[in-house]
C-alpha cells in the first residue's frame, strides 16, 4: 500500500518536464548571467593552449614554463569561479524573482562564499563514494549516486553543514530510490540526445566543407570549435538539469513532510 501511495505522490515524468522547461523558459537569462564568465573563461583557456600548440615548434622551452603557470593559474581561477557559478544557481532557486546582473554578480559571489567549501567538501565525499561503488561492481555505483544526490540541496536550502547532509539525502531518497533513479535516467538520455544531435550537425558541417571546399579541420581545431559551442550547450545544460533535480527534490520533501 505504501508503495502504490509514493507512486501517485511523486512528481509525474511529463509534470517534471514541463515544470522544469518553464522554469527555465521563464529565467534563462539569469542563469545565462551566472554562468556566461566561467564558461567563457573555459573557452579562453583551450584557445590559450590551442595557440601554444600550434606554434610549439618555435616556442622556446624556457616560454612553455610561463605557459605551464599561466594555464596553472587560469584553472585554479575557472574552478573557483565555476563553483560559484554552480552554487549560486542553487541560490536563485530558492527564489526565482531574485534579480540577476552583471552589475551584481559581486553580491551573488558573496552570497555563495559561505557554501563554498563545504559544497567542495561534499562533492569531493560524494565522488569518492561512487567510485568507490563503481570500483567494487557497477550497481553499488550507481546505488549510492541516487541515494546522495541530494545532499548538495539539504546544504544551500536548508543551510546545513557537511555533517548530516549525506544522511538526509539517503532517508530523503529511501523508498522512492527507483523513482528517482528512473527520472534522472530519463534525464540523462534527454541531456545525451541533445549532445548526440549537436555532434551529429557538427560533423555534418565538417563534412560539407571537407566535401566541397577541400579544407580538412584537423583534431585541435575541431576541439576548440566544440570548445566554444559547448558555452552555449552548457548554458541550456547545466540550469536544465540543476532545475529537473531540484523538482525532485521538492517532491520527496513534500512527500516526506
Amino acid at each position: 500500500m505504501e508503495e502504490k501511495i509514493s507512486k501517485l505522490k511523486i512528481i509525474k515524468l511529463a509534470e517534471l518536464i514541463s515544470s522544469t522547461w518553464q522554469d527555465y523558459k521563464s529565467n534563462w537569462q539569469k542563469f545565462g548571467t551566472l554562468l556566461i564568465i566561467p564558461l567563457a573563461l573555459s573557452f579562453v583557456i583551450n584557445a590559450f593552449l590551442y595557440t601554444a600548440e600550434l606554434y610549439s615548434t618555435v616556442i622556446p622551452w624556457q616560454a612553455w614554463i610561463a605557459i605551464g603557470i599561466v594555464t596553472a593559474v587560469l584553472a585554479i581561477f575557472f574552478m573557483f569561479l565555476y563553483y560559484v557559478a554552480y552554487i549560486s544557481q542553487f541560490i536563485l532557486l530558492k527564489d526565482l524573482t531574485q534579480e540577476v546582473t552583471f552589475s551584481n554578480l559581486k553580491d551573488w559571489i558573496k552570497k555563495s562564499l559561505p557554501y563554498f567549501w563545504t559544497i567542495v567538501a561534499v562533492s569531493i565525499v560524494y565522488t569518492l563514494f561512487s567510485l568507490v561503488g563503481f570500483i567494487l561492481l557497477v550497481i553499488p555505483g550507481i546505488v549510492i549516486m541516487v541515494y546522495y544526490c541530494f545532499a548538495i540541496y539539504f546544504v544551500i536550502f536548508e543551510d546545513n553543514k557537511f555533517e548530516g547532509s549525506l544522511g538526509r539525502s539517503r532517508d530523503l531518497v529511501k523508498g522512492y530510490w527507483w523513482a528517482v533513479f528512473g527520472r534522472f535516467v530519463v534525464g540523462l538520455l534527454l541531456i545525451y540526445a541533445f549532445y548526440f544531435i549537436i555532434g551529429g550537425l557538427l560533423a555534418l558541417i565538417y563534412w560539407l566543407i571537407s566535401r566541397f571546399t577541400g579544407i580538412i579541420i584537423d583534431k585541435n581545431l575541431s576541439s576548440l570549435i566544440y570548445s566554444f559551442l559547448s558555452i552555449f550547450i552548457s548554458l541550456a545544460v547545466g540550469p536544465l538539469s540543476i532545475i529537473y533535480t531540484y523538482n525532485i527534490f521538492k517532491s520527496l520533501k513534500e512527500i516526506k513532510q
